[in-house]
Formats: structure tokens, sequence, C-alpha cells
């Protein structure tokens, strides 16, 4: 026991056995649970505590993170900045939202030109769908939405006995050219579509009921296939601004996240500020949220890809591995544990009764025992410091902690073994005691 704390083997053994008492009964699954450890996030490299799942582990390791406060921090503020970039890698900035705006634009906007200066043929089953009473409604909305931008709602074609001097969209005819009767102006009918989409993401006092709300969405399918079978830009041009917003909503869905994640505060310099309690309630919410944001009804899983679902989700489960190791290491008994940063490690193997028993046992020794002593106390106080510090940098790194642990499970056997060696099986009878029972 005297000698246990000088030597960087008897010192492994002390630390083991500190690691094996903190952990109990659960010592094998934990230092299971350490071997295997894996970073979540890429740059996000876990603590014992966060991967060990035990109580008595993380409160060891919130009492021995005061021997090294500054490599805990800069773990602390390496997995914040993970978290971070890993979201960043979604959300992106304000120069890559707008180059993705950009880009949806230039492969819509001609299509868009295009269609929208077409007409489409009446059909009994156009003028039915355009007398509904939601029709109605959306039709007074669609000429105010014309008319702020500066254009003229035109939903009908002029009759055939009108002597027209605009064609059916309201734009001006060449010599020789004669208005397009029996049509309606695909244009009107996009104004009508864009109508549509506004009443139905009203707000709480405009919103429509649940049965509007099906109407509503069975209508507008019904316009747009329309649309899309009368004029093929049309669809086109739907079709390139759905792929175009996708990179978009995705950014705008990681901005969200993000945000949740990140306080204001973090984002002035506070480098290891987290909410990742609101972060996870928001991925909770996903599906709302992805409406939200992206109008999407096909939830969060329809708007991102499988890679981002994939680190949205990572992100979330690194969260809970900080939140536990936090909560468990203030948890019922912490104190015992955390007086091990301020008690000898060494103590744990028996040393200052050894070492004291051993003076003691010595007849007429006096001062020159006392002097011994506080020289001894010196040294093993160094040494306790250096094993502190042992403890503390391997909490840092489960595999290595596992590797300590496996020694300490091991040790057992190996004590048994020992007790029934028949040299020290004589000692009880010599020395006047009895060994313990090997188990």
């Amino acid at each position: 026991a005297a000698v246990r704390p000088l030597t960087t083997k008897g010192q492994n053994q002390i630390l083991a056995d500190v690691l094996r008492k903190a952990t109990g009964d659960n010592a094998a699954d934990v230092a299971a649970r350490l071997r295997s450890a894996q970073p979540l996030v890429p740059g996000s490299m876990p603590t014992a505590a966060e991967v060990g799942e035990s109580g008595g582990l993380a409160a060891l390791q919130r009492a021995m993170s005061s021997a090294n406060p500054e490599e805990y921090a800069q773990r602390g503020m390496e997995q914040s900045a993970a978290r971070v970039q890993a979201l960043r890698g979604i959300a992106g900035d304000d120069g890559a939202v707008a180059a993705a705006k950009a880009a949806r634009d230039a492969a819509a906007k001609p299509l868009y030109e295009s269609a929208l200066n077409q007409a489409v043929t009446r059909s009994p089953e156009l003028d039915a769908l355009l007398s509904r009473p939601i029709m109605q409604r959306a039709k007074a909305k669609a000429a105010e939405l014309a008319a702020d931008n500066g254009e003229a709602f035109v939903l009908e074609a002029p009759s055939a006995a009108t002597n027209a001097i605009v064609d059916s969209m309201g734009i001006p005819l060449r010599a020789g050219q004669a208005a397009n009767p029996g049509t309606y102006s695909a244009r009107g009918l996009h104004y009508l579509k864009l109508a549509l989409d506004d009443i139905g993401s009203g707000n709480a006092t405009t919103a429509l009921g649940k049965n509007e709300m099906r109407a509503l969405g069975a209508n507008r399918d019904q316009l747009l296939t329309i649309l899309d079978d009368a004029v093929p830009d049309y669809a086109a041009a739907r079709q390139a601004f759905a792929q175009g917003s996708a990179p978009v909503n995705q950014m705008n869905v990681g901005q969200a996240l993000l945000d949740k994640m990140q306080p204001a505060l973090a984002q002035q310099g506070a480098l290891a500020r987290e909410t990742g309690n609101a972060y996870a309630t928001a991925l909770r919410n996903s599906d709302q949220l992805a409406k939200n944001l992206t109008g999407s009804r096909g939830g969060l899983e329809s708007v991102m890809t499988p890679d981002q679902m994939s680190t949205l989700t990572a992100v979330a489960h690194d969260l809970a591995r900080k939140a536990n190791a936090q909560d468990l290491g203030r948890g019922v008994g912490s104190n015992t544990f955390q007086n091990f940063a301020m008690n000898s490690l060494a103590e744990s193997s028996g040393m200052p009764s050894a070492v004291g028993g051993l003076f003691n046992m010595i007849p007429g020794v006096g001062t020159v025992a006392n002097v011994a002593k506080a020289a001894g106390s010196a040294l093993y106080k160094s040494k306790d410091e250096v094993m502190k510090q042992r403890m503390a940098q391997m909490l840092l790194n489960p595999q290595e902690t596992a590797g300590l642990m496996e020694l300490a499970l091991a040790q057992p056997g190996k004590v048994a073994q020992l007790l029934r060696n028949p040299r020290l099986q004589a000692l009880p009878g010599i020395m006047g005691a009895s060994l313990p029972a090997a188990e």
C-alpha cells in the first residue's frame, strides 16, 4: 500500500480501484460502453461520463474536472463548435441562400413567362370548378394580388362578338390578330392559384376549418392539374421552381434549428452556450416546423435529404449525451465522489494507515519518525496531484478509461488466487490475525 502511489503501475491500480468503486455493480457494462464509444458528430469527442451512463462516473468526472479545468473547458468548446458546424453545413449563410434563390429563379422564370402568356381552353370541368364558393372567394383575393403587382386580374377571355383590341390576357393585339374567345387566361388562373395558397395559410383569425381546408386543397389540386395539362410550360416551370426550392427550404430549416440550439448570447461570442432542450423540442415538432417554413405537408423527411436527417438527429443525441452527464453528475451521492478531488486518491489504497503503522511499530524513533513522516507526506502529496491530473485527463478518453476499468475488473480474481497461496495461509497464525476469505 505504501509503495503503490510511487510507481506508474501502482498509480494505475489505484485509479482503477477508484473507477471500480465509482461504478459499483455496473462496472462491466460501463466499461463496455466506454470501449465502444464513438463521436456522434464529427469533431465532438465524448468524455467518459457522456458515454458511460453511470451516475458514479459522471460525479467523479465532475469532481476531477476541477483538477484540469482548462482541458475540460476546451473540450466543451470543441464539442459545441462541432455541433454548430454540423448544422451550418445544412443552414449555409446569407450568400448561399441568395445564390440558391437566384439559381431557382434563373431556371423557373423563363418558363413562367412563357406559360403565363398562354390561354387555357374553356371546358365544363373548368367552368364548374371556377363556380364553387371557395373559388369566388379566391377571385377577390386574386384581384388584390394582381393589383399589388400593377396588373389587372383578367380571368375570362372576351366573347367572340367583342371588337377587342386586346387578347384574352389583356395583351394588345398586333395587326391581323383576333381575340381568342372561349378561353381563360393562364395568368389569371395562376393568380387564382396564388390566392388559394394565401387563403390556406391564413392566421388564427382567418384560418379555415378542417373541412374547409380539405375542400380548398382538393380544389387547388384540381386547378393545378388542369393548368399543367393545358400549359406544359406551366408544369415545367413549377417543377423547376420546386427543384430549385429544395436547397432553399433545407437551408431555411437548418437555420431555424441552428437558432434554436444557439442562443443569442452564443452569437456574440459565448462559445459554449447551447440550448439543447429548445433544439430537441423543435426537432420533435419538426413536421410543423417544415410546414411553417416550406409549406410542405409531407413532414421534415420530405424536405431534407437522408444525410441531413442523420446529421440533425446526431446533433440531438450528442446534446443528450452532454445533458445526461451533467444531470447524472449532480445526482444523489455526488458529494461522495466529489470528495475525491479534495482527499488523497492514494488513501483509497490504505497507504496513510499503513505508513503510520510502520513508524509507530519502531520504538524510540521520536523526532526522526516525525521528520520522516513529514517527508513522506510531501512525497505522497506530489504523487497524489499526479494521479488527479492523470484521472482528469483519462476521463476525457473513454477508451483509456475502459482500459483501467477492465484492469480493476480483473483484479479480484488475482487477489483470490494470491490468498490461496499455501505460504500466505500460514501467516494468520504467525501474525495472530486472519485473512479475509477468498471470494
